[in-house]
């Protein structure tokens, strides 16, 4: 389990570190869109942002419990796992938030 977070960690890193590179590419393309000169440019970097989002992209990347590493039912306003969250709001860890008791 251990080295799927590394690898969520890593994944994340990646995103960071491409995400402004692929924006400024972006923007130079659509600023120098109409001008012919620079179809050889936009097409260098249009094949670059293309090889980079099958690595770099947000649906790569994995919601985690920070506890238990589990990757599914997280809850994203504390990054704990459902299963987690009953234990913690069963012992009032949670502030203002109450277990339900039918």
């Amino acid at each position: 389990m251990l080295y799927l977070k590394n690898k969520d960690n890593k994944n994340r890193k990646r995103l960071e570190n491409t995400e402004f590179k692929n924006l400024s590419i972006k923007f130079l393309n659509s600023v120098f869109s109409n001008n012919p000169k620079f179809a050889s440019f936009q097409q260098k970097n249009n094949f670059k942002i293309k090889k980079q989002q099958k690595f770099c992209s947000k649906t790569r990347l994995v919601n985690r419990c920070i506890l238990t590493n589990r990757s599914r039912g997280v809850y994203r306003k504390f990054k704990v796992s459902r299963i987690l969250m009953r234990k913690l709001l069963l012992f009032g860890a949670l502030p203002g938030y109450a277990k339900s008791v039918w």
